[in-house]
């Protein structure tokens, strides 16, 4: 059994590098709660 949840986020930024690293944060700041959570992130 496996349950999560997906978030779609858009970002205006032309450098992959700093996507990332936003995106990052906004998981570990607002979307993921990282004491029991992981996530992952992918640039498309």
């Amino acid at each position: 059994v496996r349950q999560g949840k997906v978030f779609d986020v858009e970002l205006a930024e032309s450098d992959k590098a700093r996507a990332e690293a936003d995106l990052k944060a906004m998981c570990d700041k607002l979307l993921a709660n990282t004491v029991i959570e992981n996530y992952s992130v992918a640039i498309t």
